[in-house]
């Protein structure tokens, strides 16, 4: 993999995620890898965008060269860690924007 390789031709990540990562200043494999997962998620978190903790296993995926549904168990207990924590212990993950609102019985 070359440093000028684009994001968008990066396994696992989509047309949206590439979007969302040149929203924030990401557009090479060489942008991307220089960030941890989680921060790179975190910021575009606060970009406005709707990246979860899938996301960074893409991302962690990507830098590997595999799938990310066989992304290594340590790896994803890692990030769900790093994850959760970063949003805190009281904040739930935000639903996407096509989502409907859960009922309450």
């Amino acid at each position: 993999m070359h440093s000028s390789e684009r994001v968008g031709d990066l396994r696992n990540l989509g047309p949206a995620t590439t979007a969302w990562l040149a929203a924030v200043g990401i557009t090479t494999s060489a942008e991307l890898f220089a960030q941890d997962p989680v921060a790179v998620g975190l910021a575009v978190r606060a970009a406005g965008y709707p990246f979860s903790l899938n996301g960074c296993y893409a991302l962690a995926a990507a830098r590997l060269g595999v799938d990310w549904r066989v992304l290594p168990e340590a790896v994803r207990q890692d990030l769900q860690l790093r994850w959760r924590a970063a949003l805190g212990a009281g904040q739930r993950p935000r639903r996407s924007a096509g989502a409907a609102p859960r009922r309450r019985p």
